[in-house]
């Protein structure tokens, strides 16, 4: 039984549950790392959209990261990867963050 002094009236409204999305568009394009694999000497190529600063990252299976920063201009960038000549041999993540945006590309140093 259900007295009417322990009811309450409840409002429930419905909305719309879509949320809309932002997907980033691809920064850069035509990202690759050559020779990979590569012994010695291998140059970063990609494709910027727009100048700008970025942070070149490259990590090992083992967790250790090195990291520089480089300026690329807008159209086609080839990069050298000198500064990472002193990693031992392996695989590696390189990635390239600008603001919100990370792109990661798999390079292997023989």
């Amino acid at each position: 039984l259900v007295f009417r002094e322990n009811t309450r009236r409840v409002r429930i409204s419905i909305t719309d549950p879509s949320v809309p999305t932002f997907e980033p568009e691809l920064v850069f394009s035509e990202m690759k790392i050559e020779p990979n694999p590569s012994f010695g000497y291998a140059v970063l190529s990609l494709f910027s959209p727009a100048e700008m600063e970025v942070k070149i990252s490259a990590s090992g299976l083992d967790g250790k990261q090195v990291s520089i920063t480089a300026h690329f201009f807008e159209g086609q960038n080839r990069f050298p990867l000198a500064a990472f000549d002193a990693l031992p041999a392996g695989l590696y993540f390189v990635s390239i963050s600008a603001s919100e945006f990370k792109q990661v590309v798999k390079w292997v140093k023989t």
